[in-house]
C-alpha cells in the first residue's frame, strides 16, 4: 500500500496489478516524506509500515497485500476518513492476470516445466495458487472493499500508464519518474506461454465474476 495524508492519497497494492512498479512509481513523484508505505523488494525501497503510530511495528512482506479493510483496522486511516480520501487500486483482465501468476511462481519452480497440467496441480480449483491460497485468491474488487461497500476507483491495467499520468496530473503531482515494469520479464512471450483449457477459463469466469463485471464496465467506459 501506499500513503500520503498530505495529499489524502490511498493506493491499494492487489497482486500482479503492476503495483511494485506504481508503489515505486508513487514513492518517486511525491512530495511526502512522510508517506506510509509498504516498500518495493525489487529496489531496496524500505518499508515505512513500522513507522505507523496506532500499532507495533509489522513485518513489510506479510502486509504488502494490505485490503482497505485492514488498512482502516490497523488505523493506518480512519473510518470517518475514508469519503475524503483519494481510495485506488488496479484492475487487471483475470485471465492474463492469472497467467501472469503461474509464471511469477514458477520462478521458484523450475525443475517442472509450464504446462497446462502443471498449473492445475498447483491451483486449487483452477484458481489460487496452492502455496498462498489466501492471497492469491483473493478476488480483485475485495481489495477496495469496507464493511460490504467499495470505496474509490479502479484504474485499468491494460494502459496503466496513460491513467497513472492522467490521475497525477489532475492532483498537481509531478510525473517526472517514469513508470517502471518491475516483474515484466517472469513471463514468456504470449506465443510461448501455456493454454488456458475450458475447464481453466470456466473456473477463473466463475471465481473472480465480479472482477469481470468491473474490469468490462471500465473497458466499455474508454
Amino acid at each position: 500500500m501506499y500513503i500520503s495524508h498530505k495529499y489524502k492519497i490511498c493506493f491499494v497494492r492487489i497482486p500482479k496489478t503492476a503495483c511494485s512498479s506504481i508503489t515505486e512509481y508513487l514513492i518517486r513523484n511525491i512530495d511526502d516524506r512522510e508517506a506510509i508505505h509498504s516498500g518495493v523488494d525489487d529496489v531496496a525501497i524500505k518499508s515505512t509500515l513500522g513507522k505507523n503510530p496506532f500499532r507495533k511495528p509489522i513485518m513489510s512482506n506479510k502486509y504488502v497485500h494490505y485490503t482497505l479493510q485492514d488498512i482502516v483496522k490497523d488505523g493506518f486511516i480512519k473510518e470517518n476518513q475514508l469519503k475524503d480520501y483519494t481510495i485506488f487500486g488496479v484492475i487487471r483482465d483475470p485471465v492474463d492476470r492469472q497467467m501472469s501468476m503461474y509464471y511469477f511462481r514458477k520462478r521458484w519452480d523450475r525443475k517442472i516445466k509450464p504446462s497446462l497440467q502443471d498449473y492445475k496441480n498447483i491451483t486449487i480449483n483452477n484458481c489460487a495458487m496452492k502455496i498462498n491460497p489466501e492471497a492469491t485468491g483473493k478476488i480483485q474488487t475485495d481489495f477496495l472493499t469496507y464493511k460490504g461497500q467499495t470505496f474509490g476507483k479502479f484504474l485499468l491495467f491494460d494502459n496503466i500508464e496513460e491513467e497513472l499520468e492522467k490521475f497525477m496530473k489532475a492532483r498537481n503531482l509531478q510525473t517526472g519518474f517514469k513508470l517502471p515494469k518491475h516483474k515484466s520479464g517472469n513471463r514468456k512471450p504470449k506465443q510461448a506461454e501455456i493454454k488456458f483449457d475450458d475447464e481453466v477459463l470456466n473456473s477463473i469466469k466463475m471465481h473472480y465474476t465480479k472482477d469481470y463485471i468491473m474490469y468490462n464496465q471500465l473497458k466499455e467506459q474508454q
